[in-house]
């Protein structure tokens, strides 16, 4: 058993879910970035996180894409815990 779960470990690249300053205060992970590039939303030219979570809102308005609602949600939650006073 740990052998399996030392290989499993061993397996996941921990970069790829790691979230990174993009600039403007931004963080993404490697795959969030991927999703967006998947659907061309602009994530590198947007002011704030409340900016990219609206050009998501717009694409989702057209198509419902769960991808897009799991990021949407991810990063509204990841806004309020940043950005709101507690």
């Amino acid at each position: 058993m740990d052998e399996y779960i030392n290989k499993m470990i061993k397996d996941v690249d921990f970069d790829y879910y790691m979230k990174k300053n993009i600039g403007n205060g931004i963080y993404l992970s490697d795959e969030e970035i991927s999703i967006l590039n998947m659907y061309n939303i602009d994530y590198k030219n947007v002011k704030s996180i409340n900016e990219l979570i609206y050009k998501i809102d717009e694409y989702l308005e057209e198509e419902n894409i769960e991808e897009l609602e799991w990021l949407a949600s991810t990063l509204a939650e990841t806004n309020y815990y940043q950005n709101t006073n507690k």
